[in-house]
């Protein structure tokens, strides 16, 4: 998994937004909350969904079966937004 090259993220008056390169005609403006900014940053770095999980759970000092399926949807959502590949 890989973020589209035609994306990036991009802080903005203190918020992570998704911005399009200008080839791509975008409808709205993607706001990246700090727990989906991790997400991102791990997809960056080449993370596949377990790992994300993984990381994430130890740094929330959380379960990973509790926050699993929250990390998934939001994965699949930018999946279908045609973000990540």
């Amino acid at each position: 998994m890989k973020i589209n090259p035609k994306y990036c993220l991009k802080n903005v008056g203190g918020k992570n937004i998704v911005v399009a390169d200008s080839t791509m005609r975008m409808d709205g403006i993607v706001t990246l909350n700090d727990t989906a900014e991790f997400i991102w940053r791990k997809i960056e770095h080449g993370a596949e969904t377990d790992e994300i999980v993984a990381s994430l759970a130890a740094e929330c000092e959380v379960d990973a079966d509790e926050i699993k399926g929250e990390v998934v949807s939001f994965i699949e959502k930018l999946k279908g937004a045609g973000i990540i590949e």
